[in-house]
């Protein structure tokens, strides 16, 4: 809901391109799908299709941003290493 959050141990690199990942989720309005199917699971908690729903919508939202972060210029090799990194520092 326009707010980013970072870890403080990243260096200035690692912050610009998850700034510019998180900013992707921004401009797209993910809050706003996100929200809204929250909204309907509280009223079909026991369907459990909207649970499938809900994991596939994050899912494209996440490739949405991965794909504007790569329209931006950064080389996919460097966006799968930044990944790979924070993915291993969070299972620290």
């Amino acid at each position: 809901m326009g707010h980013i959050l970072l870890n403080r141990s990243l260096d200035v690199k690692e912050a610009e391109e998850i700034i510019r990942h998180e900013q992707n989720h921004l401009e797209s309005n993910h809050f706003l799908d996100i929200l809204f199917i929250e909204v309907v699971m509280i009223f079909q908690w026991f369907n459990p299709v909207i649970y499938f729903f809900n994991r596939s919508l994050r899912a494209i939202h996440e490739y949405q941003a991965d794909q504007g972060c790569l329209k931006t210029g950064m080389t996919m090799i460097n966006y799968q290493n930044l990944l790979l990194t924070m993915y291993s520092d969070q299972r620290k």
